[in-house]
């Protein structure tokens, strides 16, 4: 028994088009079942790419920051400095 390909069974649009106009039926619509998973208390944060490499799981990311924090805790305070107008010098 020789299976089929399914490029065979379906026709597949190989154009990404959209439509000018999309109707939903909202009564139909259902609750997202993932919004409960998420509590009021957390926030959501997306990575980038390069960064979610180093740090792959939400975990990673809490202990990092944990640490710079309590590093940046520890700096001397420094009184923070006015931005200054610039100035032109003229040189005559």
């Amino acid at each position: 028994m020789k299976m089929r390909k399914q490029a065979d069974d379906v026709s597949i649009n190989k154009t990404n088009s959209m439509e000018d106009h999309y109707s939903f039926d909202y009564r139909k619509a259902k609750p997202n079942r993932f919004a409960t998973k998420v509590s009021s208390d957390h926030l959501m944060i997306v990575l980038d790419p390069d960064v979610a490499e180093i740090f792959p799981t939400s975990e990673a990311v809490n202990e990092a920051l944990r640490v710079l924090a309590g590093a940046l805790a520890h700096l001397p305070k420094t009184p923070r400095r006015r931005k200054q107008a610039a100035t032109i010098a003229h040189v005559v």
